[in-house]
């Protein structure tokens, strides 16, 4: 939204000064910030969602808010799968605020890329938010504008258990390992994260012999 304004003499309106725009306003709902570039590396970015016209519900003001249902997409990647990202929540509700600056409404959820451990390359990703069955004829059938979020792919690492069973360790080392149980084949020192292996006899003749047979992440 913006204002145009002309300056003439009464006497003479057809002789006009050139126009002057103001400032534009956007009245609406969007995201802060409009883009985002994230890497595969477990942080956590906090996007905003505001509205910078006031949320008015006539009638309702003791239940007054629009809730946004968001979604993410996938964008024209060469990999097929689910988006590079995950948000914090599916919905937001934006209730009214008495308005400071350009928000008159804010809510935030977070946005972490997905780490896939594949080298598929730089992937993009569209964050979308739809009013749910607003009240209001002002929401309805309004869309504000989406978010483009860019992941980086960055280099992962592998451990690898397989067939009787051969272990190739994160950092290339490789050794065999014949015994029945269950082993600890990895674990993050960073958060709340194993893998567990199961192996068991494999009913080897001329020595013993274990086999993977299940696998568990916690």
């Amino acid at each position: 939204v913006f204002c145009t304004v002309t300056a003439f003499r009464r006497g003479t309106p057809e002789q006009q000064s050139r126009p002057e725009d103001s400032k534009g306003f956007y009245a609406g709902i969007k995201f802060l910030p409009e883009s985002l570039e994230i890497a595969e590396d477990g942080k956590e970015h906090v996007l905003t969602v505001l509205s910078t016209v006031p949320i008015a519900c006539p009638g309702q003001d003791d239940f007054c808010k629009i809730t946004l249902q968001l979604s993410t997409e996938d964008l024209g990647s060469q990999v097929p799968g689910p988006p590079d990202i995950a948000l914090s929540a599916c919905q937001v509700d934006l209730l009214p605020e008495p308005c400071s600056g350009s928000s008159c409404a804010a809510a935030t959820v977070t946005v972490t890329a997905v780490t896939d451990f594949a080298q598929d390359g730089n992937r993009g990703s569209r964050i979308s938010a739809e009013p749910v069955a607003p009240r209001d004829v002002l929401w309805r059938a309004y869309t504000p504008g989406d978010v483009k979020v860019t992941v980086r792919d960055l280099p992962t690492g592998n451990c690898y258990s397989f067939t009787d069973p051969h272990i190739i360790t994160f950092d290339g080392w490789r050794y065999d390992n014949y015994k029945v149980g269950t082993f600890l084949l990895c674990r993050s020192e960073s958060r709340a994260f194993e893998v567990h292996v199961r192996q068991w006899d494999c009913g080897g003749h001329r020595s013993a012999t274990a086999c993977n047979c299940g696998v568990a992440a916690q």
